[in-house]
């Protein structure tokens, strides 16, 4: 039986490939964005940290803009719901390899070392399951890297839209990502990245220019960046866990 707290509605998987089609050739080729490349630059740590990795998943790989960088680490195998995008990731000849299809059911060459997925647990209508399913993956001992958007910035940032047709999308909080991993993970740290997004509410005045100005006089930009992403003010909230 689903769990409520971590379950939603499921619109038909047709209406789902079709919107992440879109979205995906929308807004997934050319140049990574700030968001990407903190993302990206995130789990590349993460990588580097286990090396030798001989055996990397990333779940939600889109485009394959993250896993043709992890593919510098390690043997990587890409996953999405997205036909489109990964017909486009293919065509991209970086080292990785590119599956379509449904991760929870999908038959995946495990176990893996890493497994990394940025923002896919917040667009899947079983997040209970789709952690269950990293951790049938794993070794013991893996490493999983699990990003998804903080709601609570998301949810002050005027230019977010309300959800598409086919679109599932439900922000797991810090606190219910730990809960999802308490049973077969242990969490070895959590932090935001990318910050300076947001512009509603507190985030308005955390990101005006006149608070970011006396902070980067303090602190210099990279410190400015360490302190929002510890005071969690990221837009991208990283749970980082190992395998029991």
């Amino acid at each position: 039986m689903k769990d409520n707290l971590f379950s939603v509605d499921t619109p038909p998987v047709d209406a789902q490939v079709k919107y992440w089609d879109f979205w995906n050739l929308e807004s997934r080729v050319g140049d990574l964005d700030f968001h990407c490349v903190c993302i990206r630059d995130e789990a590349l740590k993460c990588a580097r940290e286990l090396e030798p990795c001989r055996h990397i998943l990333e779940v939600g790989c889109g485009t394959g803009w993250l896993s043709d960088s992890l593919a510098s680490i390690g043997p990587t195998i890409g996953v999405d719901l997205s036909p489109k995008a990964i017909a486009h990731a293919k065509t991209r000849g970086a080292g990785a390899t590119y599956l379509c299809g449904d991760f929870i059911d999908l038959d995946l060459p495990g176990p893996f070392d890493l497994i990394v997925s940025a923002d896919s647990i917040s667009h899947v209508p079983d997040q209970r399951a789709f952690v269950d399913r990293c951790a049938d993956l794993l070794r013991p001992g893996g490493r999983l890297v699990l990003m998804t958007q903080n709601g609570f910035i998301y949810r002050r940032s005027s230019w977010v839209e309300p959800p598409a047709d086919g679109q599932i999308r439900r922000w797991p909080t810090r606190e219910e990502l730990r809960k999802l991993l308490r049973e077969r993970f242990t969490v070895e740290y959590t932090t935001t990245v990318a910050p300076f997004t947001g512009n509603l509410g507190v985030m308005r005045f955390a990101n005006s220019g006149v608070v970011r100005g006396i902070a980067r006089r303090v602190l210099g930009l990279d410190g400015v960046v360490r302190l929002y992403s510890r005071l969690g003010l990221g837009a991208e909230l990283v749970v980082v866990a190992r395998r029991r």
